[in-house]
């Protein structure tokens, strides 16, 4: 059976939306396909990390995406309804991405963007096709696609992505696991109108006796989706939505605020799941999102992870499918994400039971640690930044990676970053204009940065010469930075003390750094990954 797209993506989630919008960008021809019959009506998942609209940016509607949601955010933490403590989460890690803010926008709006994207690309989603059948051989997996006339079709792939959320039919198919648990509380959402003193575009936490609330303002003037953690004034099974009444009658289960919903259009009633599988790939089949991992709703994580898992996987496809890489680089795919999620698992949705549980010692917990904490956490300037680079995703780093490697020559200052971390942000001089160095980074190439403290460097320009000369290297951009007139900024943030070489992996991770010019060391990258 013939290959005609070499990659089947099940689920037009944000998740399976940016791997198809990279791929697209890369020129890998895919298979898009989701069983629903339109893309998502409701708000679901709404907060974009500042490490997403990174990606965002580079998929090219990360300003589309802030014109249509909220920024200016401030986080207020209320207690017996007075406000304890506040964080404002605009510009909240200034200095480290040029999206140094926590984006609130309903998930159908965001991928009703990603959906626009593709279709800049010719591509789209295939609705109403569901996957039903798989089998994977030596040279790659045929699938069985339902369509939406009933009958099925028979497609073969070189490669499976299940992106078809915690109910994955491709995860399931292909004999994963999915080890976990599911918390005991019933939750509670709804989107609705609230009239009150709440200031519009803030976040609020409300705490009361057994009542644990977070209000979240959408863009729209005075719209808010309410998450009820605590309830016992309502009582359902997942089964059941809420009422307008029902939603009223959790607002009023806590006796220090008056609020009045009104023009309620989604409720949900749900148990939380944290569960995560032992591996996210099987041979030719891959999870990525909630079919590898889901978590509780703590910190906004869930779909920003997903949409890592993308990004991390894109390029390593990118370059075995164009036969520019070994097979064997798509393993490492596992061995990078696989850690962040099951961090997740073991740290937020831990915290997230423990202060979600149902008794007076956690009311008193509640009412007098949470806030000594919160002020701690985010008030001391060094476990402020520390944290919030965390809650933002801009901390996440694969220093353990088989795909690092560092030079014989590694003298940079303390604190510099590492072989798997986030390249830094910044701004360069680049032909004697200002340009921020994320600008040169691109998802379809590697890039290499070769720095100098002197504005002639004889070493620095004969090695230029020499990586540009190198043959059989997969697409690679090569720039030159000297400290002066304007290289200070990216000498401090890189730690370099007088030279510096990088690779920038196409996902913005440093894959290599040298304090010297070592050409064999560029070869011996290169082929690491080619061989």
């Amino acid at each position: 059976m013939k290959i005609e797209k070499p990659i089947l993506i099940t689920g037009a989630g944000p998740t399976g939306l940016t791997l198809a919008n990279l791929l697209a960008r890369m020129g890998i021809p895919f298979f898009l396909i989701d069983k629903k019959s339109h893309p998502s009506r409701e708000s679901k998942a709404f907060g974009i990390q500042a490490r997403s609209l990174e990606i965002f940016d580079q998929i090219g509607f990360a300003q589309k995406a802030i014109r249509e949601g909220i920024v200016d955010n401030t986080v207020h933490l209320v207690i017996k309804g007075k406000e304890t403590a506040r964080l404002d989460l605009e510009n909240f890690v200034p200095g480290e991405t040029r999206y140094p803010h926590l984006l609130i926008l309903p998930q159908d709006r965001t991928e009703k963007l990603m959906i626009e994207a593709l279709k800049e690309h010719e591509e789209k989603v295939q609705w109403e096709h569901e996957l039903t059948q798989l089998k994977e051989h030596k040279n790659g997996v045929n699938a069985t696609i339902k369509i939406s006339a009933g009958e099925e079709i028979n497609r073969q792939f070189s490669y499976i992505i299940g992106c078809d959320g915690a109910g994955s039919t491709a995860r399931n198919l292909a004999g994963f696991s999915f080890k976990g648990k599911t918390y005991t509380p019933t939750f509670y959402l709804a989107d609705c109108e609230l009239k009150d003193e709440l200031h519009h575009g803030d976040v609020y936490f409300m705490i009361g006796p057994g009542y644990l609330s977070g209000l979240f303002s959408f863009p729209e003037k005075n719209r808010f989706r309410i998450f009820n953690f605590l309830n016992r004034s309502v009582t359902k099974n997942e089964d059941n939505d809420l009422s307008p009444g029902d939603v009223q009658k959790i607002l009023d289960d806590n006796p220090y605020i008056r609020l009045k919903a009104k023009n309620v259009d989604w409720t949900s009633v749900f148990k939380i799941h944290s569960r995560i599988t032992e591996n996210f790939n099987k041979g030719r089949i891959f999870l990525a999102g909630d079919a590898a991992h889901v978590h509780s709703p703590a910190g906004g994580q869930g779909m920003n992870t997903g949409i890592q898992d993308a990004y991390n996987l894109a390029w390593k496809l990118n370059l075995v499918v164009k036969e520019k890489a070994n097979p064997r680089l798509l393993h490492t795919y596992h061995e990078e994400r696989w850690p962040i999620a099951q961090n997740l698992h073991t740290t937020t949705d831990r915290l997230f039971q423990v202060v979600t549980q149902q008794n007076r010692w956690m009311d008193l917990f509640r009412f007098y640690v949470v806030p000594s904490v919160f002020k701690t956490v985010f008030g001391l300037k060094t476990l402020r930044k520390q944290n919030l680079r965390r809650f933002s995703q801009l901390a996440i780093k694969y220093r353990n990676s088989s795909l690092n490697k560092t030079s014989i020559e590694n003298l940079f200052r303390r604190r510099a970053p590492r072989p798997g971390d986030r390249a830094p942000w910044c701004k360069i001089l680049l032909d004697g204009e200002a340009a921020d160095v994320y600008r040169v980074f691109n998802p379809t190439w590697f890039t290499i940065l070769i720095a100098s403290s002197e504005t002639k460097n004889e070493y620095a320009e004969t090695f230029y010469e020499q990586v540009q000369g190198m043959s059989g290297l997969p697409p690679v951009n090569i720039f030159m930075i000297y400290k002066k007139p304007a290289g200070f900024n990216f000498f401090n943030k890189y730690g370099i003390k007088k030279n510096g070489v990088f690779i920038i992996r196409p996902d913005t991770h440093i894959g290599y750094r040298s304090s010297g010019f070592h050409a064999g060391e560029i070869e011996g990258y290169f082929s690491m990954i080619r061989y």
